[in-house]
């Protein structure tokens, strides 16, 4: 991600980090099927979406996800268990989104 710089006044402040610092976190909500598990999370580091993931994981649980000390939001093959499946994109709209995704999953 880059900073355009165009005549606006709603300027972003390119010296902030737009990565979430994965151990910097605030979760907001989880919602728990059994198989798939949709949290949404504040990272106030992120400047990107204010900091707001909805992010989806599958083979956990809430209780295991409330005592995770680091949550990356990317996508990761060097940790697949702790890596979510998919994110949406933060809002009310997403999350409702999320709940359709993990509802489709369960069908398969």
């Amino acid at each position: 991600m880059g900073c355009a710089f165009f005549l606006s006044s709603s300027s972003r402040d390119c010296s902030r980090n737009p990565n979430p610092n994965p151990v910097n976190f605030t979760i907001q909500r989880m919602y728990d099927d059994g198989r798939f598990v949709v949290v949404q999370i504040i990272y106030p580091d992120c400047d990107n979406y204010e900091g707001n993931k909805i992010l989806v994981f599958e083979g956990l649980d809430k209780e295991y996800i409330m005592r995770m000390v680091s949550i990356d939001p990317h996508f990761s093959a060097n940790d697949p268990i702790n890596s979510p499946i998919a994110r949406f994109v933060p809002n009310q709209y997403g999350w409702r989104m999320a709940i359709k995704f993990i509802n489709t999953m369960n069908d398969i």
